[in-house]
């Protein structure tokens, strides 16, 4: 089965990188409560996205950024450990691809 992919711009806000989040990622929660995104790297180009409650302990093999709505959608910063592989100088896309009951963040350049 093939993965499902979702597509979204990467842009900068002050001195980071952000994307908009698509709405089938937060559907189920409680949009009211803060929460955040859980990055948990599987290779070079391919990262797993939980969510989980942004006031809960994180181990150390994940990387944690909070979740924020602005203007009815809601964005997550890109951590920089992520964006190592990509040219700086190149605009960037952020792939939302759901397999196996998961999410996966892959990025690249456009």
């Amino acid at each position: 089965m093939q993965a499902k992919s979702i597509e979204r711009g990467i842009y900068k806000r002050g001195n980071s990188l952000e994307t908009t989040l698509p709405k089938p990622l937060i559907l189920h929660f409680n949009l009211d409560d803060n929460f955040c995104a859980v990055f948990k790297v599987i290779n070079s180009n391919r990262t797993l996205i939980l969510f989980e409650d942004y006031l809960k302990t994180n181990s150390t093999r994940e990387i944690r950024r909070r979740v924020y709505n602005r203007s009815g959608s809601y964005e997550v910063t890109i951590p920089k450990e992520l964006l190592f592989t990509l040219d700086e100088n190149k605009p960037k896309k952020a792939i939302f691809e759901f397999e196996n009951n998961q999410w996966y963040l892959k990025l690249k350049n456009e």
